[in-house]
């Protein structure tokens, strides 16, 4: 038997290492279109500011494949999947066989879709080639146009202002953040990266990029243009589905999996970004492309490869980022609220304070925080629990809120917040 892995990433090394608790034996072929070793694609910004180096990237160190027993196939991409006949395409026009399979190719860059944007000093920051163009061709420009206002862009406009680059942030949406946050949250990082002498510009959309063998402009659909000499797209992911194309696996925002991250072929399994789960708020299916969520799905995906069952129980969407020490964080449902959904709200803007309880039928299931982080594992465990927490949503908005509070709260008024089994609920999803 054979396992073979197409992906080099966090999904990736988790389903290698939990295959290899269990099965030490059988060969593990791994298939990546990069050359590059193993790497964390959430450091890419930090590496792109110059606050770390190419090194500090991995997470895993060169002996990780000898010491997995794994054949690493770098550079060598797969374009395409034959299910029936247990075989996989491969770029060099040759084919590999797998007895079980896991498709771990993550997601790609959306396309501007504009004219220019093929020129040289366009980038996206996706992967570590695109840092590392984006860095040989600093000395080249001293103001870029950032495209999208996500966290990829806003992490991009970040880092090339710490490098000493002007940098514009051009954003079609009315705010910030549009597919994570809402406006208050949005306009308090406007705030602060405005501070930093990082341009933002809103309700704007690029026509086109111009130039001559080279990036000199971005031109605006409202009239105008920006001047740069290097242009960033951060206009948001899609998942990675060219190997399953034309497979008859099922496939829709992303592969379609079931609680063991099994598609719909035999022995196929999918984990990462590429994969569509149940979100754990909605039931509904999505993907909630982030790192730990790949992580935790790789690890399922190679128990059950070897025979171990485990099931995933679902994906929630969270997304953090720190731009100056102003740290936002989304967690669950906090925008386009379905009907019955209450906002519970501490606004202090002066302060650069946020913090934003969404509740329905008296359960948490959405928070956003714009500055301290206190209590955010807290009431992440109370979401993921869906544990009652109308009777202490007040303590919940507080900015020294912990587990500690809501136990002595608890115990002082029994009745207010509930009986003993209240308590223990809590306890149980804290932790």
């Amino acid at each position: 038997m054979a396992y073979v892995i197409i992906g080099n990433s966090a999904a990736a090394v988790s389903a290698v290492e939990a295959i290899r608790s269990v099965d030490r034996d059988t060969p593990i072929s791994l298939y990546c279109d990069e050359q590059a070793p193993i790497y964390s694609r959430c450091m890419l910004s930090y590496y792109l500011a110059g606050h770390v180096e190419k090194d500090d990237l991995r997470f895993r160190d060169d002996g990780w494949y000898e010491r997995m027993a794994v054949e690493p196939h770098l550079g060598s991409a797969v374009t395409g999947l034959d299910a029936d006949r247990k075989k996989l395409r491969l770029a060099d026009g040759s084919e590999a066989s797998y007895d079980k399979l896991l498709v771990a190719t993550g997601a790609k860059a959306r396309s501007l879709g504009r004219p220019g944007e093929e020129l040289p000093g366009v980038f996206r920051l996706r992967n570590l080639p695109d840092a590392e163009g984006i860095v040989a061709r600093l000395g080249e420009a001293n103001r870029v146009a950032v495209l999208g206002g996500g966290l990829v862009g806003l992490k991009a406009a970040y880092a090339l202002r710490e490098r000493g680059m002007e940098v514009s942030v051009l954003v079609r949406s009315d705010h910030l953040m549009s597919q994570v946050a809402d406006a208050r949250a949005g306009d308090l990082i406007r705030e602060r990266l405005e501070e930093k002498g990082i341009e933002v510009r809103t309700g704007v959309d690029a026509k086109a990029i111009a130039g001559d063998g080279g990036v000199k402009a971005v031109e605006l659909s409202e009239g105008g243009a920006v001047e740069c000499g290097m242009v960033v797209v951060g206009k948001g992911v899609d998942s990675n589905l060219d190997v399953v194309k034309e497979s008859g696996i099922e496939a829709h925002w992303g592969i379609v999996t079931d609680e063991h991250m099994q598609t719909s072929a035999p022995e196929v399994y999918a984990a990462g970004d590429v994969a569509e789960t149940r979100d754990l708020l909605t039931g509904e299916r999505t993907v909630n492309a982030i790192w730990p969520n790949a992580s935790e799905q790789g690890r399922v995906a190679g128990f059950n490869m070897a025979g171990r069952e485990r099931t995933y129980p679902g994906s929630l969407a969270m997304n953090s980022v720190d731009f100056y020490g102003r740290s936002l964080m989304a967690v669950g449902k906090v925008r386009k609220l379905d009907q019955g959904a209450e906002e519970v709200v501490d606004y202090q803007p002066e302060r650069g304070r946020y913090r934003k309880l969404v509740i329905r039928d008296g359960r948490l299931i959405g928070l956003l925080i714009v500055g301290s982080m206190q209590g955010v594992g807290t009431a992440l465990a109370l979401i993921k629990a869906g544990v009652p927490v109308a009777e202490i949503q007040e303590v919940l908005l507080a900015e020294d809120f912990d587990y500690a509070k809501i136990l002595h709260l608890v115990k002082q008024y029994p009745e207010a917040f509930g009986r003993r089994e209240f308590l223990l609920t809590v306890k149980s999803a804290v932790g």
